[in-house]
């Protein structure tokens, strides 16, 4: 997505190089040409990344795991239902699993796990409409590349809910 606004950015800034110095060297209609060009190049920006963004979000309520379509990491394949919100960088989920198949599926993963100790952790996923606190739990950290790409997964014992959040960079 950078990619391409970059590339409609910099047509409108070389449009307007180009109008300047046609200008400065009297060529008034080609130098209005170009800064129409590049009014048009630049208007283009805001549209393009609107639709670039809306066209890589996903989402599903309490859909069957089968319907499930993110990015990241697979979800365990125990789950029933799930809901989920991703884009192009992020996916978050919820779904609902036993402590057992939980474990098992963090370690199969190859990640670990902890205890959520004195401290409860905050699960604040507003694509989600999810906010609360969680002090009776596991919590897996885990980045996989120095970009920051990772999980941050929260297990509530007491709703046997899991709050799942990947980021791709």
């Amino acid at each position: 997505m950078g990619v391409v606004i970059g590339a409609v950015l910099a047509t409108g800034v070389l449009s307007i190089l180009i109008g300047i110095a046609a200008w400065q060297l009297g060529l008034r209609r080609k130098a209005i040409v170009f800064g129409l060009v590049a009014l048009t190049f630049i208007l283009a920006v805001g549209p393009i990344a609107s639709w670039l963004w809306s066209s890589t979000v996903r989402r599903g309520t309490d859909v069957p795991l089968v319907q499930y379509s993110a990015l990241g990491p697979r979800l365990p394949s125990c789950v029933d239902r799930v809901t989920f919100y991703s884009d192009y960088a992020n996916t978050f989920a919820t779904f609902r699993i036993s402590e057992t198949d939980f474990v098992n599926w963090v370690k199969q993963s190859g990640w670990s796990v902890k205890s959520i100790g004195a401290t409860p952790e905050t699960v604040d996923i507003s694509e989600l409409e999810v906010n609360r606190t969680v002090a009776d739990g596991l919590l897996v950290e885990e980045t996989f590349d120095p970009t920051g790409a990772g999980v941050h997964i929260i297990f509530d014992r007491g709703t046997k809910e899991c709050f799942f959040h990947y980021a791709g960079y």
